[in-house]
């Protein structure tokens, strides 16, 4: 700070040093200027002190402005300092120190000065009414601070219904200078400003509520669309300042004969780094995609005509051609034949979880697997060093967990814990028993298909081009074959010898 003062006020000092050591030998210098020009004298009699003078608000400008202004002010307002406060030190200064030349070098009256100051103020202010209300509109702001320079803020302007967001850039005597979405500058009069209401998304605290809506068929019970929504709202926070803390939140906002809308709370950091457009995008996509696992549609303003029975809108959960749509979107069971998945479904149970719930533990055993059709749940991982879990991922609807331990009886590899309430589809041992009963050539299909799986997960490659590494899915099938067939041999000796 100090080495900024000292670089900063070199040159102006040097230059006092230099006009006063002038003044000091004013009359040998007009003395012999006055032998070549005759108005010499006088000249230099008013130039020296006048220069001195603007000399040393010079140096008084610089002091206040990085003294005050860069260094106090910016804490005080934390950030750079409004450009109207720089201009009206610079005014003030400079204003003072040409009347002090005027009255001390020049030996005039300032009272003359003021008298045609204040007329020319006069027909000034009614020329300029509006300039001078912006003027001391941008004071006022800088006194109260309803936003600073940085700050994204909203305002409508003007008799336009059109909304103005922007982040502040400057904030100048007439003017504030906004930089939209588009990077196009808003140019906005501060009168303007102050004669409307201003949302600012940054005070008196960066983190910023947001909402969208999203409406669903009246024949959805309410707190069945809230479990679904709140989790796929949830899915998609966590990253880009959307925040988990505060949790977002889902009420019922109207019903009419439409449906229900619903009202999905969330909370970001605006534009820090994304937009609230884009985090919408996020919310409403996720939430989207969670219906549609479950098996809902959105629904829209209709009328229709049937003469046919009302076609199915929605699954129905109840009846084994809903839970066989459930089956078809799990990628383990596409090797099944249709007989095969209706069988399943008719077996498969359904069961409900809450919030904070563990649905299966690190190293428990376990012989059943799990398809999440409804909520959110997170993967958590101990590991053989730490007591402590860690988060390493996230199920959402339409993904399945616990298949190892259902073919081939491997201790549970992760915690499975709920993030919000939810619903999981259960297929145990006993419904798998009966598909490799009636066709045992499906070990070896279901163990490559388990192969693939495990391979994708840590080597995204073999997803995206299985038969570049059918070697390596192949012999891990194998293996995996044979470990199922040796868990459901054994199962298959204890039901003939109960028999």
């Amino acid at each position: 700070m100090i080495l900024r003062i000292l670089k900063s006020l070199l040159l102006p000092v040097l230059l006092l040093a230099v006009l006063i050591l002038l003044q000091i030998n004013i009359t040998e210098l007009s003395n012999r200027a006055g032998q070549w020009v005759h108005w010499m004298p006088t000249f230099m009699g008013y130039a020296l002190p006048t220069c001195i003078g603007l000399c040393i608000a010079s140096i008084i400008q610089r002091l206040v402005t990085l003294i005050a202004w860069d260094h106090w002010a910016r804490r005080r307002f934390g950030g750079p300092t409004p450009r109207i406060l720089h201009d009206i030190s610079w005014l003030v200064i400079y204003a003072t120190a040409i009347l002090l030349v005027v009255t001390l070098v020049f030996q005039k009256s300032i009272t003359g000065i003021v008298a045609v100051s204040s007329l020319s103020g006069l027909v000034l202010g009614f020329a300029l009414q509006n300039v001078i209300l912006d003027i001391f509109t941008g004071i006022a702001v800088h006194m109260d601070q309803p936003y600073r320079i940085g700050d994204w803020i909203k305002a409508h302007v003007g008799h336009s219904s059109e909304e103005v967001v922007g982040q502040v850039k400057e904030v100048s005597w007439r003017t504030t200078r906004l930089l939209n979405e588009e990077n196009k500058l808003l140019v906005v009069p501060n009168s303007a400003l102050a004669a409307t209401v201003v949302l600012n998304y940054h005070a008196p605290s960066k983190p910023s509520r947001f909402h969208t809506y999203l409406s669903l068929d009246t024949a959805i019970p309410v707190e069945r669309a809230r479990r679904i929504l709140l989790a796929g709202a949830k899915a998609a926070m966590g990253k880009d300042n959307m925040l988990t803390d505060p949790e977002p939140m889902v009420l019922v906002r109207k019903g009419d004969g439409v449906g229900i809308e619903y009202e999905i709370r969330f909370w970001i950091h605006a534009w820090d780094p994304i937009s609230p457009a884009i985090a919408t995008d996020r919310v409403l996509s996720s939430c989207i995609v969670h219906l549609e696992q479950a098996g809902i549609d959105l629904t829209y303003a209709r009328q229709e005509l049937y003469f046919e029975p009302l076609p199915e809108r929605h699954i129905d959960l109840s009846k084994d051609t809903g839970r066989r749509r459930i089956l078809d979107r799990v990628v383990l069971f596409d090797c099944l034949t249709e007989d095969e998945k209706t069988m399943l479904a008719g077996r498969m149970k359904q069961q409900m979880f809450s919030a904070g719930q563990e649905i299966i533990r690190q190293s428990d055993v376990g012989h059943e697997m799990y398809i999440v059709l409804e909520g959110l749940l997170e993967v958590l991982l101990t590991e053989t060093q730490s007591t402590i879990p860690h988060k390493v991922a996230q199920l959402q609807p339409g993904e399945f967990f616990g298949e190892m331990s259902l073919l081939t009886g491997e201790p549970r590899s992760a915690t499975i814990k709920a993030m919000t309430d939810g619903v999981v589809f259960v297929i145990d041992q006993p419904c798998m028993q009966q598909l490799f009963e009636s066709r045992p050539r499906l070990f070896d299909t279901l163990g490559e298909a388990v192969a693939l799986r495990r391979l994708a997960l840590t080597d995204p490659t073999v997803a995206a081009s299985p038969e570049a590494n059918a070697s390596r899915i192949q012999e891990l099938g194998r293996q995996i074959a044979g470990k199922i067939r040796h868990m459901f041999t054994g199962l298959f000796g204890e039901h003939q010898g109960r028999n």
